[in-house]
């Protein structure tokens, strides 16, 4: 039974001395732990005395919130467990830091779309259940035409914006199974999870050309551009992500270089 706390704990948990007094700590608890979770715990408390680590409890609003919680036994002149102390501290705002940093690791942050590092790992996830359920992958490399005219005459900030658009355009195109990803620069890439045909592949770069005619327009200017697109089918044209990448580059760089 709780017999004691601080100001800090009132603070954090919400929690009057009044509520809390003579309750058992479970009071707390945020039904995200198993039984096992807490059985550790008190075989760690029984074993050496101490436990520390991560617990997710609940403040008096009802929020949930991660601590990391010190509990350490006390005994008294016999030797007999007495007490236990509680030290924790709310890591509400590390979680949010730990969280917005693996997102930003894995993320462009112009036009916040899935960059080389998440893109090739869904890939690689993609491709292994490919080769389970024996079906087909595409991967589209898409570099827009003539972008350093516009970054040169216009300025970053005009192809700034219009890289944002590119991907809100793009991203607008594609359902379930489709990832848009920005590689760096001008250039995006389009992972499509069940693509068995090389017709359905070349459908999809169409949609993607046809869906570059209407104009981007910003601060007066009408901007048209156009798209150049490398393919790559799996396992027709490579059996791993790295490949399947290295290929639709290479088909890119053909399709460039042919205007």
């Amino acid at each position: 039974q709780i017999v004691h706390v601080n100001r800090a704990f009132i603070e954090i948990t919400g929690y009057q001395v009044e509520d809390v007094m003579g309750h058992q700590p479970s009071l707390f608890k945020s039904g995200r732990h198993s039984p096992d979770f807490y059985e550790q715990m008190f075989r760690a408390l029984n074993q050496e005395g101490e436990w520390s680590g991560e617990i997710w409890n609940r403040r008096k609003s009802g929020e949930i919130y991660p601590q990391w919680q010190t509990i350490r036994v006390i005994h008294d002149d016999q030797g007999r467990v007495s007490h236990y102390v509680a030290v924790f501290s709310d890591i509400s705002a590390i979680k949010h830091s730990e969280h917005e940093l693996a997102h930003l690791a894995h993320h462009d942050p112009l036009t916040d779309l899935p960059n080389r590092l998440l893109f090739t790992d869904r890939a690689e996830q993609a491709l292994a259940s490919a080769q389970i359920h024996k079906r087909g992958c595409a991967l589209l490399m898409l570099d827009l035409d003539h972008f350093k005219i516009i970054n040169d005459s216009l300025g970053h900030n005009v192809g700034d914006q219009l890289l944002k658009a590119v991907g809100e355009r793009l991203q607008g195109l594609f359902g379930p199974g489709v990832t848009l990803a920005r590689l760096g620069g001008d250039e995006f890439a389009v992972l499509a999870e069940s693509c068995p045909q090389v017709v359905q592949a070349a459908a999809l770069a169409q949609r993607i050309i046809d869906s570059m005619k209407q104009p981007f327009v910003f601060n007066g200017h009408q901007l048209f551009v156009s798209v150049s697109i490398g393919i790559s089918l799996f396992p027709s044209d490579a059996l791993s992500a790295e490949q399947l990448l290295r290929n639709a580059d290479s088909a890119l760089f053909k399709a460039k270089s042919s205007g």
